[in-house]
């Protein structure tokens, strides 16, 4: 196979006044390009099926080093594109990324897959934010040690790769410090700490300043290594003021322990801190947040005006925290909305207070759950203007009952609660996507063939575990809504009287809302 990626299918332009008018310029450049196409005997490209991970890794491995580098944002994208299939209730996307799992842990152990070209599938599974698992990362390790004694990258020394990360560096520091963690997740610990020592002492404020990654994402060990360089270098490398005031943010991400370090490393630092050079000015435009989809996903946005705008997007997963953040530069607030909209993802705009909470509450479970915290999120603070976040004592049934405050509605009444479930379910894209589907699911269902007790096995030995899971999934959604103005705030009240019951100890049998969710379960797992 060709190594040149291959070029887009055409878009379809909108059809408006406008693009009519530009029509025949349009078609102009599509038949230049499939020209071009034909004369290169490309033409087939356009109905060629995308290539698979494996089929991509195996053009990794046949190819020099250098020139397998053209191939990573292809593996990026089909990973990527397998990880969202999977986490969308897909079974066979989900036992095809089984399938991959297994593959690859046997190709590692094939002397061409190895080096630089490891490290890059390394790099494009972290990230595509697709796991490898505890077995393939401990290969991956062995095979990386066993080629380098943790002397080097790769191939490269850890000088090159230090040199190497400057000279690439364009931009932000924190957009550039995954590139750097993907291989150091597969390093001795030894040369992991080499790492971090380095980079925290480097002459080059940029490269210090990708250090404050480690601090969010490292073990303590390493998070100490970083503190100590940054201090002991504080005379010959004086901090820029961006560095203190990107730490002061990371101190309010990070665990009560490892914050009292990083007061100890401020006061350090703050007598010696020198300018930054200066930034260009943005202006924040428009902020959304979405309504939790069924797996408890939840987009946040903010766009900013500027040159070039700057629009920063985050994913939180109910119980997961934030596990994926974005930064598109380049994309205006208008734009931001019509992606939403296209994406079929119903967003709203959101208050500072409602994005904090949200925030806090995702760290949390960053933390309780060992999923790293990106240090992209400090980016995203600094575009809200948060300084810190509030602590994370958010109750669900709190906020349901400040929402039903003043409401003149039983809310333990059956009748109401069935209105409440019809009134989002008119809704659409509200609840539609409301219904649990995983391999859990698919095991329980498969030896049931009757509806009626698959709506009693999912209402009385599986959705109680969960009970809590769609507690939060009704408050997050009351706590968005209820900021809108007309119909969209209405419906806050309505989530707030099925969100209300949840809280009680009434089965979940009697619940419309957990019925629904069951139902939904069962017709997901009836189509795949």
């Amino acid at each position: 196979m060709a190594a040149s990626k291959k070029p887009s299918k055409p878009k379809t332009p909108p059809k408006s006044g406008a693009s009519k008018a530009k029509q025949p310029e349009l078609d102009a450049a599509l038949f230049d390009a499939l020209q071009e196409m034909l004369s290169e005997g490309r033409l087939g490209d356009l109905f060629d099926e995308p290539d698979t991970p494996q089929e991509l890794i195996e053009e990794i491995a046949a190819l020099e080093a250098d020139e397998s580098r053209g191939l990573f944002e292809d593996l990026v994208d089909a990973l990527s594109d397998m990880r969202i299939e999977a986490n969308s209730g897909n079974r066979q996307a989900r036992q095809e990324v089984r399938e991959l799992l297994s593959w690859l842990e046997q190709r590692i152990e094939q002397p061409d897959l190895g080096g630089s070209k490891l490290v890059m599938v390394a790099q494009a599974f972290g990230a595509a934010n697709l796991a490898l698992g505890p077995s393939l990362q401990a290969a991956i390790t062995r095979q990386l040690q066993e080629g380098s004694d943790g002397e080097d990258v790769g191939g490269r020394s850890l000088e090159t790769l230090l040199e190497d990360l400057a000279d690439e560096m364009d931009g932000d520091p924190l957009e550039h410090f995954d590139a750097l963690s993907h291989i150091a997740h597969y390093l001795s610990e030894e040369a992991k700490w080499e790492i971090a020592a380095k980079l925290a002492s480097n002459q080059d404020p940029r490269l210090r300043e990708m250090t404050l990654g480690f601090l969010l994402t490292a073990d303590d060990r390493t998070a100490g290594v970083i503190c100590d360089a940054l201090v002991a270098s504080t005379e010959q490398n004086p901090p820029e003021s961006r560095l203190v005031s990107r730490l002061a943010l990371v101190r309010a991400l990070v665990l009560p322990d490892r914050a009292q370090r990083i007061d100890s490393v401020l006061a350090a630092l703050r007598p010696h801190v020198v300018p930054s050079p200066p930034e260009r000015a943005v202006k924040l435009t428009t902020v959304l947040a979405s309504v939790p989809d069924g797996a408890g996903a939840t987009t946040i946005a903010a766009s900013a005006k500027g040159r070039p705008s700057q629009t920063i997007t985050l994913l939180i997963k109910t119980g997961l925290g934030i596990v994926e953040i974005s930064d598109l530069e380049g994309i205006t607030g208008q734009r931001l909305k019509m992606l939403f909209a296209q994406s079929d993802i119903r967003a709203h705009p959101a208050s500072q207070s409602h994005v904090a909470t949200r925030l806090a509450a995702a760290v949390a479970e960053n933390w309780e759950g060992g999923t790293p915290v990106p240090p992209l999120l400090v980016r995203f603070m600094e575009l809200l203007e948060l300084s810190t976040l509030p602590a994370n004592d958010f109750e669900p049934e709190v906020l349901f009952d400040e929402i039903l405050s003043g409401v003149l509605l039983d809310v333990s009444s059956l009748e109401n609660q069935r209105t409440a479930l019809q009134k989002l379910q008119d809704e659409g894209t509200l609840v539609e996507t409301w219904f649990e589907a995983n391999d859990e699911i698919d095991a329980l269902l498969s030896k049931i063939r009757s509806r009626d007790k698959r709506l009693e096995a999912l209402l009385t030995s599986y959705l109680p575990t969960r009970r809590w899971f769609w507690i939060r999934q009704c408050a997050w959604t009351a706590g968005i809504l209820r900021e809108q103005k007309g119909r969209d705030g209405k419906l806050a009240v309505w989530v707030a009287v099925l969100g209300k019951q949840l809280c009680s100890t009434r089965p979940l049998a009697e619940s419309p809302l957990m019925q629904a969710v069951a139902e939904g379960t069962i017709k997901a797992f009836m189509l795949q």
